[in-house]
């Protein structure tokens, strides 16, 4: 087999001017500026792209603060003489910032932005009278460079470096910036946001020094309103955007404690409606949900197969999938490759470097849902010493982290015997023995009531029912159904229990799946301490305008 291509960390096209004491280089979407702790931000991945050139390492002085989905133009000092003089020369705001932003109002008008800004309690800046504890002073150039319908591209100059700046002051003025869920923009693939031409003094030579960079083509199709389904260039650009986000994961695969399990493109949050890529190993598995998507399959499949990658599975998910024949279910996800050669069946992938078997081909899921690593990671962490119940348990990826984790007992309960023997088989994987860990075949509907009566309590119980269910005993429909589950999941809790809560419901909003738990504790007359509602990981970003997939609630019981 093939190894995977190369995970994109830093392209030398991005480096843009560079000499023995500046460099500019192109800062990516959805990449921190500054260092974080994750060695997933722009310098980390620049000394990473300089290390391998060879030569002495320069040190690099950050003189900007770009937020991570703002992408364009970052400056840095790579001698200490251009250190210290860029350093006061970025305190007196002797370096001239332009940016282009794309706004959801075409009313907006040339001139100054002045304001003062100071943080609130949701994060975000606020427009506040001057005087207020903490205001600063903002002021922004702006100028309108074009109008299309209720869409501007706007050129802005900053000449205050306030957190949030432009971002805050064009919302205020009911222009937010195209793709700021943050500040309510409009939907847009990404934060319509770009820092487009820097302007200084030398710092060793004194001369002007003026750097460039156009807005991506992105930028053009927004304001153009062109909404199709992304094809040739663009399509690439998508894929590669996509993977300069995932860095880190992509890095991961070739760690000590690999990750090779992920979301590679998700939906519209990456510019794809309808499209998601997923990473196993060296494959790629390619879920369609639109027509439009599935219509450009044979274009993304030869980029795919041009890459390198050993593998590509498709699989088209329909609207309703209830009451498809087994030869439909069959047609709609082939048990062969589009190309390349059958991966092994089962796969064995990574999580943090802790096994799961997957089946590429033959069925709309492989086995494991991505989307809930971080979940898993949570649970691991909080199991030590609790007795687990995982409610629909799948092929047991819940309770194998939970054992992991020191579970002193694990209850896998769900209605298909064959996804509990792979859920065995993932607890061998794992190095772990069954002794102590059940896997029972039942309705989970009605097995709660069960366990209810026979007075069974758990410290920790994971839930993650399907949206919609029909058995024998029970007609399920999410919504107003999690109450009554959730009373009956909250009935079957020892004092100060932990409970995961979890739905792939789009229908339902956070919200509404919080009253609804409420209620259901309600009725169990069981007191919640404590409700978190949990991030999705970041290869799952979520569009401006919809809420994350899934959706976590972290719940913690009172005694």
């Amino acid at each position: 087999m093939c190894s995977p291509p190369p995970w994109p960390a830093f392209r030398p096209e991005w480096i843009l001017y560079r000499d023995d004491d500046v460099l500019v280089v192109h800062k990516p979407v959805g990449v921190s500026s500054q260092r974080c702790d994750v060695a997933d931000d722009l310098p980390s991945r620049l000394e990473a792209y300089l290390r391998a050139q060879g030569g002495e390492l320069p040190s690099l002085g950050v003189h900007q603060h770009l937020d991570p989905d703002t992408s364009g133009l970052m400056l840095y000092s790579i001698s200490p003489e251009a250190r210290r003089e860029l350093g006061r020369a970025s305190a007196a705001r002797e370096v001239d910032e332009q940016y282009v932003a794309v706004v959801g109002d075409g009313r907006v008008r040339d001139g100054l932005l002045e304001d003062h800004l100071a943080s609130s309690r949701d994060g975000k800046m606020a427009v506040v009278q001057p005087g207020k504890k903490g205001a600063q002073l903002a002021r922004t150039q702006l100028r309108v460079l074009e109008r299309r319908g209720d869409r501007a591209l706007v050129c802005l100059r900053v000449e205050t470096g306030r957190t949030h700046q432009i971002r805050a002051q064009l919302a205020h003025r009911g222009a937010a910036v195209a793709g700021d869920a943050l500040y309510g923009g409009a939907p847009a693939p990404r934060l319509m946001l770009h820092a487009t031409r820097l302007e200084l003094r030398h710092p060793r030579s004194g001369r002007p020094l003026k750097i460039e960079h156009a807005p991506p083509p992105e930028f053009r199709r927004y304001l153009d309103e062109v909404d199709a389904f992304p094809r040739g260039e663009e399509l690439a650009r998508v894929l590669s955007r996509a993977a300069e986000r995932r860095y880190a994961l992509g890095l991961s695969r070739e760690g000590a404690a690999p990750t090779t399990a992920f979301r590679w493109v998700n939906r519209e949050a990456d510019g794809a409606p309808g499209l998601v890529l997923e990473i196993f190993g060296d494959y790629v598995v390619v879920h369609l949900y639109s027509e439009p998507a599935a219509a450009a399959l044979d274009e993304l499949l030869g980029l795919l197969e041009g890459a390198g990658w050993a593998g590509a599975y498709v699989k088209r998910h329909p609207k309703k999938a209830s009451g498809l024949s087994e030869a439909e279910r069959a047609a709609l996800a082939p048990a062969e490759p589009a190309f390349g050669v059958p991966a092994p069946a089962p796969l064995v992938v990574y999580e943090a470097g802790v096994p799961f078997e997957v089946t590429l081909g033959g069925a709309l899921g492989v086995g494991l849902f991505v989307d809930q690593r971080l979940s898993r990671l949570r649970v691991r962490e909080a199991a030590k010493g609790r007795r687990m119940l995982n409610l629909f348990a799948h092929t047991c990826s819940f309770s194998s982290s939970a054992a992991l984790g020191g579970a002193s007992e694990t209850l896998s309960v769900d209605a298909s015997s064959a996804a509990l023997d792979r859920g065995r088989e993932n607890f061998r994987r794992a190095g772990l023995e069954l002794e102590g860990h059940r896997f029972l075949k039942e309705d989970a509907f009605v097995y709660l009531g069960r366990l209810a009566r026979r007075g069974e309590r758990f410290d920790l119980v994971v839930v993650d029912p399907p949206t919609y269910s029909t058995t024998r005993a029970k007609r399920w429909k999410s919504g107003e159904g999690w109450v009554d589950l959730a009373r009956a999941c909250f009935e079957i809790c020892a004092p100060d229990a932990l409970v995961l809560a979890t739905t792939n419901d789009t229908r339902l909003s956070v919200a509404r799946f919080r009253r609804h738990l409420h209620e259901g504790a309600r009725r169990a007359s069981r007191e919640i301490a404590q409700m978190k509602d949990l991030a999705p990981p970041r290869d799952l970003p979520t569009s401006v305008g919809q809420e994350p997939s899934p959706k976590s609630v972290w719940i913690r019981l009172g005694g």
